[in-house]
């Protein structure tokens, strides 16, 4: 990769702008920054349209901009090595910028100021990272790839299909892939600032927990700032690219994204259950108390979080009953039950990496307990109802030498079949994801869902 001119890209978003004075003063604001930091040779408010540099253009078409434009404005200036991106949209305005090495460190305590004071505000989210570490994370196209790797390295890049089926990188497997859920940015990156709009859904101390990380500062109630590692540009060193993986493993971030359609096919270090009562979170942990996937956990941390802003939190020592993998369980009729909703439509294998790794989770569970040994255990994937005559049973089995399979069911909208050896049994079945929605309220009639009370034995 080429080292030199080295840039670092920023990314920000502002939300509850209602008033023109308000959003003209941010405006102003962000104009006045760029002016300190380069000197603008082109500009544009159009996407993809740069005219020769007017300020006085510029300052009239920012100063028409109105909380009431029914359509997107956009507004943008460069300098040939610098470039600043601005959008406003119904009271919000996103900011992208592209520095470089050089501008950056000169003003790096001005732009962390703009950036911090602009989040205390009426900050969303924003973030400071290598541009070559954000592309290398986020470009999926691997022509486009050719100009930050060699073919080489693409090789060891997890693949998929998109839409014209044509292979891609799949991006959503790697520690600093960016992704949108419920109108906020997920990432993992050198500098990120996170406001309270993410802490419905990731609890504050969640974020302020995390561990092996640089820095960790509370800016306010309803601010965090984290800081991974010190250098930007050292994001290649293994010991960093670490940190980065870890962090989005400590907080769940791909628990909330399924870009590929099958998910990115690890262990959580952290789950999540939501219910109209508040969140409860589990985290796993070491002996040492120190983040671990959930397989190897031995000292669980629980936090519940209600509505009414209580928060509680239970700390032990101990293993994983079948709870914990089969949180839905019918008493009666003895069974326990999860599932998972699959799309192998942009899998180059058909799914059977995905089918592989999932059946393995809730096959091979490393512990047998009572209620494991007395109850059914089973495992349904929902999936569109063409895959199911597609899903790639032969090369499953291949993968699985040592496991018996029997009682096969084959239909149109059914696959079902058993595994077992010695010592451990599951009931995998293949369904027309049309069913999930019907299915699903059944169960909530038969199954009794089990977290805290039954997950850990200590």
């Amino acid at each position: 990769m080429n080292t030199y001119n080295q840039k670092i890209y920023s990314a920000s978003q502002l939300v509850d702008i209602t008033s023109d004075e308000t959003l003209h003063d941010y405006l102003s604001d962000w104009f006045v920054l760029v002016r300190i930091l380069m000197k603008a040779v082109e500009m544009s408010s159009e996407e993809g349209s740069y005219q020769p540099y007017d300020q006085a253009v510029m300052e009239a078409r920012l100063k028409k901009t109105s909380v009431l434009d029914q359509n997107p404005t956009f507004f943008s200036l460069k300098d040939g090595a610098n470039e600043f991106y601005l959008q406003t949209e119904k009271g919000m305005i996103m900011e992208k910028s592209i520095i470089e090495e050089a501008c950056y460190f000169q003003n790096e305590t001005i732009l962390e100021s703009y950036f911090t004071q602009r989040m205390k505000e009426k900050g969303s989210y924003a973030y400071m990272r290598s541009y070559d570490e954000f592309l290398h994370n986020n470009l999926d196209n691997l022509a486009e790839r050719l100009a930050i790797e060699t073919p080489v390295e693409q090789e060891q890049l997890p693949k998929m299909y998109n839409k014209d089926k044509q292979i891609i990188v799949d991006c959503s497997r790697l520690p600093g892939y960016d992704f949108e859920y419920q109108s906020l940015r997920f990432t993992s990156c050198w500098k990120m600032w996170y406001s309270d709009a993410y802490f419905s859904i990731i609890p504050k101390s969640i974020f302020t927990s995390a561990q092996q990380v640089q820095q960790i500062t509370e800016l306010s109630p309803n601010l965090v700032y984290i800081e991974l590692y010190k250098q930007p540009f050292s994001w290649k060193l293994p010991i960093n690219q670490g940190y980065q993986q870890l962090f989005r493993d400590q907080l769940g971030f791909d628990q909330f994204s399924c870009q590929n359609g099958v998910g990115i096919l690890k262990e959580p270090y952290i789950d999540y259950y939501y219910s109209n009562e508040g969140i409860q979170t589990i985290q796993y942990q070491n002996n040492n108390f120190q983040p671990v996937n959930k397989r190897a956990a031995t000292h669980f941390t629980t936090r519940e979080y209600l509505k009414d802003g209580e928060e509680s939190v239970y700390r032990n020592f101990g293993f994983l009953t079948s709870a914990a993998y089969f949180p839905m369980q019918d008493e009666m009729h003895k069974s326990m039950l999860n599932y998972r909703v699959i799309n192998p439509e942009y899998m180059v294998d058909d799914g059977l990496h995905a089918y592989e790794f999932y059946i393995r989770h809730f096959f091979d569970i490393p512990f047998v307990d009572q209620q494991y040994q007395e109850y059914s255990a089973n495992l349904r994937f929902y999936l569109p109802v063409d895959y199911i005559e597609r899903v790639p049973l032969e090369k499953l089995k291949k993968v699985f030498p040592s496991i018996k399979f029997k009682n096969f069911e084959k239909k149109k909208f059914l696959l079902s079949f058993e595994m077992s050896n010695e010592k451990n049994h599951l009931n995998v079945f293949f369904l027309d994801f049309q069913l999930l929605e019907l299915n699903t309220e059944e169960e909530r009639k038969k199954y009794k869902t089990f977290f805290k009370n039954k997950e850990i034995r200590t």
